[in-house]
């Protein structure tokens, strides 16, 4: 993730930033308070961010890609 902090309209904008490509458009929040409020707001309804779910793992929360979290087989 990068804050967009050049001068302009999408100033404070959060986005990705790829190896290759640089700042990837259009960013996934138009500010880190906006970022922020929507991460807040998944933990406290058990969500996923942007397609990542909240996982444990030896009582450590981290975010996974769906296909990387493992179900339990019932």
């Amino acid at each position: 993730m990068i804050v967009d902090l050049r001068a302009g309209e999408a100033r404070g904008c959060v986005g990705e930033s790829l190896k290759v490509q640089g700042f990837c458009y259009p960013p996934q929040w138009r500010s880190v308070e906006a970022m922020l409020a929507e991460i807040a707001d998944a933990l406290e309804a058990d969500q996923p961010v942007l397609g990542y779910e909240r996982i444990a793992d030896d009582g450590r929360p981290f975010w996974a890609e769906p296909s990387e979290v493992e179900f339990p087989v019932s």
